[in-house]
């Protein structure tokens, strides 16, 4: 018994040191909430659906404080689903833009730090403050079946004459010449800058000229322009169901062989060896009427931050780490490779490629290159929608020439007196 004092002291001191472990655990902060966030994008193709879904994915995994909940636009007008969303007040926190002139103007972006705006090459700037991030830049050329070319002995041509050879050769055999998705903007986008790019070799001023009402669409440049976009409809070298098909349909077309060639940038390649490893991949630069391989270096988006967003420090933060990590070089690259598009950071990223990519880079530096473009910075927003309207209205023989150019010309008026 005289053990006992020593036993049921040990057996409080025990039982008191589980008394003070669970008041401590009583006490231990609890984890905090995750940050949510939107992005919204334009799913334009599932290599760049599939390039943002993996960024979000490897981001997360590093910082599993933030849900990021994304969305993307696979069909109609990306401009009218971020539209929408604005107008309904659920602008996401990071959104993809096609043109931010008209969200600066109206009050809608948030400005971008400088430590950001610094690693891109040309930011988009507003009275020396950042507003928008360009995503990268794409060229434009003709993909087409290499294969078919040579069953059919044809080349590609050296000028825009022997474009229209090759169109009307591969009708004569029963091939149709020219994929097109009439469904959605960029088949018509595509086309109407390669053409509008005629014009620019002429009068690299010409939309700067427009907005200061010294150029317009009614003059003869711009009629042959729309006559010679017109002409590929009227020569039926285009496919006959354009009007219902939609730019992720047309990799099918391609491999099935319902048509020979398309407008498209590089990302097409792995569309095309997706669903057939073994296409007979080919490219060339479209001619401009003396011979001169055409390129159009478009940037085709921007990354914003919603003026909303910036006013939370708290998601303000979270967006910029991940613009960070987006931009980063490793990231950023493979980005790149994923959708075969150009770096347009301070310092150029490059990345390995396909035999076909690396060889219409080697082409690119002797092509005439065109970075202005309809739809760029110097066009009025909104423009592009009427544009794009036009153009169909014309190529189905609706409207006259002579009526679109003064369209044209009334609604670039109106938008530019708007956001002047």
């Amino acid at each position: 018994m005289r053990y006992f004092p020593a036993i049921f002291l040990c057996f409080l001191l025990v039982f008191s040191g589980c008394a003070d472990n669970s008041s401590y655990s009583r006490e231990t902060p609890q984890p905090k909430e995750h940050l949510a966030l939107d992005f919204s994008f334009y799913g334009r193709d599932t290599n760049w659906i599939a390039s943002v879904e993996r960024a979000v994915n490897d981001f997360s995994v590093l910082n599993p404080e933030y849900d990021i909940r994304l969305d993307f636009c696979t069909e109609g007008s990306y401009s009218e689903f971020i539209n929408a969303k604005e107008a309904a007040g659920t602008l996401p926190e990071l959104f993809e833009i096609i043109n931010p002139r008209e969200y600066v103007e109206a009050g809608k972006l948030g400005q971008i730090p400088g430590e950001l705006s610094r690693l891109l090459a040309s930011p988009y700037m507003e009275n020396d403050a950042c507003y928008a991030l360009p995503v990268f830049s794409s060229i434009n050329g003709i993909i087409y079946n290499k294969k078919l070319f040579e069953k059919l002995n044809l080349s590609p041509p050296d000028t825009y004459q022997e474009f229209l050879d090759v169109c009307q050769a591969l009708k004569l055999k029963g091939v149709t010449p020219i994929a097109f998705a009439g469904n959605d903007t960029q088949s018509w986008n595509n086309w109407g800058n390669y053409y509008f790019s005629l014009v620019l070799s002429e009068n690299p001023d010409w939309l700067s000229q427009r907005n200061q009402n010294i150029t317009t669409f009614d003059s003869p440049e711009i009629r042959k322009m729309l006559e010679n976009y017109r002409e590929l409809f009227e020569k039926q070298y285009v496919i006959e169901s354009y009007s219902h098909l939609n730019e992720s349909q047309l990799p099918a077309v391609m491999t099935n062989e319902k048509a020979a060639m398309v407008y498209t940038n590089p990302g097409f390649f792995s569309l095309l060896t997706e669903l057939d490893p073994d296409y007979p991949l080919g490219w060339f630069y479209l001619p401009d009427e003396s011979g001169n391989p055409t390129a159009v270096n478009a940037t085709i988006s921007y990354w914003c931050i919603s003026s909303q967003c910036a006013a939370s420090p708290e998601k303000l933060k979270a967006v910029q780490e991940f613009l960070s990590f987006f931009y980063e070089k490793e990231q950023y690259r493979s980005v790149l490779q994923a959708t075969s598009t150009f770096s347009t950071t301070a310092q150029v990223v490059l990345y390995p490629s396909l035999e076909i990519t690396q060889s219409l880079r080697a082409e690119y530096i002797y092509a005439n290159v065109e970075s202005a473009y309809l739809g760029d910075l110097n066009t009025p927003p909104q423009f592009m929608n009427f544009y794009d309207e036009i153009l169909k209205l014309v190529m189905l023989g609706v409207t006259d020439i002579s009526e679109a150019v003064k369209q044209l010309d009334l609604y670039w008026s109106s938008y530019a007196e708007t956001y002047s």
